[in-house]
């Protein structure tokens, strides 16, 4: 059956739309990968032990430069913070008190030390504010530690904030009504605003600016050299390097492709953003240094409610796939000493232990 000249321009255009559409979604996705991408698959064996004084660990900061370990422990009775020796894991002192004081901490969520100005911040979201401690206070087993000053950045509510190699701040940005969401906001030393940047994957799911704010919670860390800031999410399969500045580098997504589901739902009075039963845990902890990515992943097939993983992921710096390592002993959290190449992970389920050391090829 012959077509009319009417139907065969109008199917003409609707191909040419179709296809046109196809490309443009084609460029405008990351870079694709599955586990059968990574160059080989190794498996790594830890060495659990066992450190005094810490009842649940929570988070965890490696300074080589000064031989400490510090890790977050939130159920200590009256502190935050213990800090062992980094060479014999022996333990120096608890510090960051808890309280309501001018000098004391309602919580603390993320440390980083300032190698330049040999100080110590410590965020507490409760109090939005980040306190600043001195290194040798820490150090000195006979010196009492006190936050030297604290810094309130402007943004009505911190998530967990960076410390740049020039002394500015980077932090999540906070949705506003009617912008479009952005993934970083950024700040002077002295807490002001500087402005916002990066976007988030894009998604066919059609969130408000909050929701995609939850659905791509995640964690950021910079590289030793400063250059660069690297971004995993915990509900989407996805890793970022952005550099100094905000400005995205390089995006992957992958290995199993998954997507966030949050939905907006009524709850003790309020609206509350919470993932949907079909979401999916991915990645924890990046660290990046020189052409080396690392982080965590988790994936489909946890049990709900599962944190600890056994999948150790190696990139370069482009993100390329180069090496899958599997963890004898499940982890949920780690740092590196990129010197001697020691890896330093917090588990909750390993028995008789609280830490895992292990080194990395």
């Amino acid at each position: 059956m012959s077509l009319s000249p009417f139907k065969r321009h109008y199917i003409f255009l609707c191909i040419l739309s179709l296809v046109f559409n196809s490309c443009r979604k084609k460029t405008n996705q990351p870079g694709q990968f599955s586990f059968e991408d990574f160059k080989k698959q190794q498996s790594l064996t830890g060495s659990p032990r066992h450190l005094e004084n810490l009842h649940f660990g929570t988070d965890l900061t490696v300074i080589p430069e000064k031989d400490l370990l510090l890790i977050i422990d939130l159920r200590n009775d009256s502190s935050y913070v213990n800090a062992y020796n980094l060479k014999t894991l022996k333990f120096i002192k608890a510090f960051v008190k808890k309280g309501v004081g001018p000098n004391e901490q309602l919580d603390c969520n993320k440390l980083q030390y300032d190698k330049a100005a040999k100080y110590l911040y410590a965020v507490d979201r409760s109090k939005s504010k980040i306190f600043q401690y001195a290194i040798d206070d820490i150090i000195d087993p006979k010196k009492a530690v006190f936050p030297k000053w604290d810094l309130t950045l402007d943004n009505k509510g911190l998530s967990k904030p960076l410390l740049l190699s020039n002394g500015n701040f980077v932090d999540y940005s906070i949705p506003k009504p009617n912008q479009p969401p952005s993934v970083f906001s950024f700040y002077r030393a002295d807490g002001t605003p500087l402005f916002k940047r990066g976007h988030f994957p894009s998604i066919e799911e059609n969130y408000s600016p909050s929701e995609i704010r939850t659905a791509f919670e995640g964690q950021f860390f910079s590289s030793k050299d400063g250059k660069h800031i690297v971004l995993s999410y915990f509900n989407g399969d996805y890793i970022d390097v952005y550099d100094s500045i905000g400005n995205l580098q390089h995006r992957v997504h992958g290995p199993e492709l998954f997507e966030p589901a949050v939905s907006t739902t009524s709850k003790y009075g309020g609206k509350m953003i919470i993932n949907n039963e079909g979401s999916h845990f991915a990645y924890a902890s990046p660290k990046i240094n020189g052409d080396s990515v690392l982080v965590l992943y988790q994936g489909k097939g946890a049990p709900e409610g599962a944190y600890h993983e056994n999948k150790l992921l190696l990139f370069n710096q482009k993100l390329r796939p180069e090496v899958l390592y599997n963890l004898t002993q499940p982890i949920f959290l780690f740092d590196v000493d990129w010197r001697t190449k020691t890896l330093y992970a917090l588990t909750h389920q390993v028995k008789d232990s609280n830490l895992i050391i292990v080194k990395l090829p």
